[in-house]
């Protein structure tokens, strides 16, 4: 496939329904980041969204007593 040339019209769409489940997967991100860190002192450093499943990795800043 060669590039568009400049000036080239689009026409594009958008997934609406699939939008709104990745938007609202990224809010409930947020939501686990803030209770990560205020529970458990841990960061979310990476993550991925997808329409499947959500990944986050986490990276501790303080540390509880032992069991």
């Amino acid at each position: 496939m060669s590039p568009l040339p400049p000036g080239s019209l689009l026409t594009v769409s958008v997934d609406a329904p699939r939008r709104a489940l990745l938007s609202r997967r990224h809010t409930a991100l947020h939501i686990v980041n803030t209770l990560a860190l205020r529970d458990y002192g841990a960061w979310i450093t990476g993550a991925q969204i997808g329409e499947a499943y959500i990944r986050g990795s986490t990276s501790r800043l303080k540390t509880t007593p032992p069991l």
